[in-house]
């Protein structure tokens, strides 16, 4: 079952498995770090690329070094390898998923800046109509409360992004002095026709380090249900990838409609037909409706990368 090749601008996939000597060495400069000057004071940026965290956290996560010093004496052969492995690549996701949820709350941000001026103007105006007794006090106070609630949670989701870029920056081992900039999600980078269930069910359960562990154990019954287990998280992993593009050929659908009612609201609003209150509401429907799509197409890239490590033999959450 081949997936349509919409989105597609150009493939890539998740790196193939590399031996390398995993040593903690200081910041360099690979393209994604940059000095700027800003007065009398040196400012060091680092540009969070998805397709470059693979490659820095092997490289410089203090988690990695733990695991290959951890392993590193072993006498178990394979069977420590893919143990290994398997706890490397998965911090390579904890700083990927990392990537998502900031972009995520980077759009929760702006959502609710782009709500900001409605709940402002309600405010006021619920404050001038209360003075002419058309509104109530319990009015005002309720709009007093819909803005306080906006702006706590704008604030909240700003203190989520710090605590992202903090373990960010211990990952990659970072020095508190550099600037963490996130790159926006690559979504047009997805390969669909890379993508063909039937194939890729064997070579995932072949590549998977569960599987791999189980059969090393020799407990059969184990062998059994992590196969059984693996079947149906891969099969949900693909799902959800199919829901994914199922939803943002939806919300594509209909961006052009959302465009058309925001310019109609525009003409109203210049030659005085609909109010303020009712234009910055049309302002931010359409605002908010760019940003949910463009998330869709973040989530389905996440779903991508989710089942690209799948086929990988890592199953991630």
């Amino acid at each position: 079952m081949k997936m349509r090749k919409q989105y597609r601008k150009r493939a890539v996939s998740v790196a193939a498995i590399l031996f390398i000597s995993f040593i903690l060495v200081p910041i360099q400069v690979m393209g994604t770090e940059t000095d700027s000057t800003n007065a009398a004071n040196m400012i060091t940026t680092y540009t969070l690329l998805f397709d470059k965290i693979q490659q820095e956290v092997l490289e410089k996560s203090p988690d990695v070094a733990d695991n290959m010093e951890t392993f590193l004496d072993s006498d178990t052969g394979l069977q420590a390898q893919y143990t290994r492995d398997k706890a490397n690549y998965s911090v390579v996701w904890e700083v990927q998923s990392y990537f998502f949820q900031y972009n995520g709350l980077q759009k929760q941000l702006n959502s609710g800046h782009a709500q900001l001026p409605i709940l402002e103007n309600q405010y006021n105006l619920t404050k001038i109509k209360a003075s002419y007794g058309v509104a109530t006090e319990q009015d005002v106070l309720t709009a007093e409360k819909s803005l306080t609630d906006l702006k706590n949670n704008l604030t909240s989701y700003q203190k989520e992004m710090d605590d992202i870029l903090k373990q960010v920056r211990y990952q990659l081992a970072l020095k508190s002095d550099v600037k963490i900039i996130v790159d926006s999600v690559p979504y047009e980078n997805i390969d669909f026709a890379n993508i063909e269930y039937d194939q890729d069910l064997p070579n995932a359960m072949g590549n998977s380090y569960d599987i791999g562990l189980a059969d090393w154990s020799g407990d059969s019954t184990k062998l059994s249900k992590t196969v059984i287990e693996f079947k149906s998280s891969f099969q949900t992993a693909y799902g959800n990838l199919k829901t994914a593009v199922e939803k943002v050929e939806y919300n594509d659908h209909y961006a052009t409609i959302d465009q058309k009612t925001f310019k109609l609201a525009e003409i109203k609003y210049k030659y005085g037909s609909i109010t303020k209150q009712e234009y910055l509401t049309e302002e931010y429907n359409y605002i908010n409706a760019q940003i949910s799509n463009d998330q869709d197409k973040n989530d389905l890239y996440k779903a991508y990368v989710k089942y690209e490590w799948a086929k990988k033999g890592l199953i991630v959450n």
